[in-house]
């Protein structure tokens, strides 16, 4: 078993951000990206892993991740604002995000897998891997919501040189999101009608069944 407790005190973190371009234009249509610095960010948590022998044939392992997140000091472009304002002053308008949760930093993670030897040179590997809810971004509220994933693999050892093995990812074919971006309707050239098309998501990989060969020479 391995136990692991840490505190991160962040002075000047640096964080990407963005604002809608209206230059020159009745309608704004694009964005600038830009890294800003918040005051100040913070995090808290613990690491844990144990990895147990239950019999000659079956071993267990087990991981779990534990994290409080946040920015202690941070004021942000707020998009929606800055966008009608922009329009009407061509200057933009910051919005408070003290207290917001840092992104892509979920409560908690946790893995469990299982190793089972059913003969001398065959093996079943199984896992699965949870992840809580997140925040997709530092400017805008898109969320990742929680999920699990199951994996599992056959493993034939036919020599000391070849192994064979049959292997699925994401077994459930679980749809979840690993990246996301909303603020207004994140397309600058419908004109700002805010929210009208919601936040747009990248999906993790579907289920992924395979076969891998490995020789060593």
């Amino acid at each position: 078993t391995q136990i692991a407790f840490f505190y991160q005190d962040r002075k000047d973190a640096q964080v990407t951000q963005s604002f809608a371009d209206c230059s020159g234009n009745s309608a704004c249509t694009g964005f600038t990206s830009y890294l800003i610095n918040a005051a100040r960010a913070s995090s808290y948590g613990i690491e844990s892993e144990l990895f147990f022998r239950a019999s000659d044939r079956l071993t267990l392992n087990a991981s779990l991740g534990l994290m409080k997140s946040e920015f202690d000091k941070f004021s942000s472009y707020s998009h929606a604002d800055s966008l009608r304002i922009a329009r009407e002053t061509g200057k933009y308008v910051a919005k408070n995000l003290s207290g917001k949760e840092l992104s892509h930093a979920p409560s908690y993670q946790f893995a469990l897998s299982s190793d089972y030897q059913l003969n001398d040179s065959l093996t079943f590997w199984a896992s699965v891997e949870a992840k809580d809810s997140f925040q997709l971004g530092d400017n805008h509220n898109a969320t990742a919501k929680a999920y699990e994933l199951l994996h599992a693999r056959l493993t034939w050892q036919a020599s000391d040189a070849l192994t064979l093995s049959l292997f699925a990812k994401n077994l459930t074919n679980k749809d979840y999101i690993v990246r996301g971006f909303a603020t207004w309707d994140n397309d600058p050239r419908q004109g700002g009608q805010y929210d009208s098309y919601g936040p747009y998501y990248q999906f993790g990989n579907p289920r992924e069944i395979g076969i891998s060969l490995e020789y060593q020479l």
